[in-house]
């Protein structure tokens, strides 16, 4: 499945002044038939062509494109097709590049907002085809839940922490489980997503009273 994070626990806050962005992140974000290449390609294996008849332009372009975030690692050809004397290629979201806090802080404005109009776009992408395909139905313990509320800065830093500490446990989850389905024969591995997100919300303003 595909995965993107911004990534601020320890090596973001021990890390001093900014770094350049990481390439990944300019490459998804420098044009939006990639960004959505990308989301398209998170819902279903999808082909270069099939992403041109959906945007109404030529497959050539959006090939170029494809081949651009597959140099990168950013989608992986997942299965192929005999068509009209041609081979049509079918391609995966593999992953999206993690963005430290100093490294986000850097991005310009306009950077940010089509790298997080990317992100946002491959997790419901990922929702989306996980409920078509019955993953996420079936289970009864999976965790989704969506709090709006109102802080103060402590507030917000707090909740914050809470996010840092829970995005590292579950990366320190992560090694551990791949160390033991590296060396155990009778493991099965599960595919799963884990997706964290806090934001601020624009401020709703009461309506005047007629």
């Amino acid at each position: 499945m595909a995965a993107t994070a911004v990534t601020q626990g320890k090596r973001a806050r021990e890390s001093g002044g900014q770094k350049p962005p990481p390439p990944a992140v300019n490459v998804a974000t420098s044009h939006r038939i990639k960004v959505r290449c990308l989301i398209r390609m998170a819902e279903r294996p999808t082909s270069p062509a099939g992403v041109a008849r959906e945007l109404g332009i030529e497959a050539s372009m959006v090939s170029y494109h494809v081949r651009v975030l597959e140099k990168c690692n950013l989608v992986e050809q997942v299965g192929e097709r005999p068509v009209r004397g041609a081979v049509e290629h079918f391609y995966r979201t593999a992953r999206m590049a993690e963005v430290d806090e100093a490294e986000y802080a850097a991005l310009p404005l306009e950077v940010r907002q089509a790298w997080l109009e990317t992100a946002f776009g491959l997790f419901g992408a990922d929702a989306a085809y996980s409920i078509e395909m019955g993953t996420l139905p079936k289970h009864l313990d999976c965790e989704i839940s969506r709090t709006a509320m109102r802080v103060d800065q402590r507030g917000w830093e707090d909740i914050r922490d809470v996010y840092i500490g829970a995005q590292e446990r579950v990366m320190e989850i992560k090694a551990e489980a791949e160390t033991r389905l590296a060396t155990e024969d009778d493991l099965e591995p599960m595919p799963i997503l884990s997706f964290f997100s806090l934001f601020e919300m624009p401020a709703v303003r009461a309506r005047r009273s007629e």
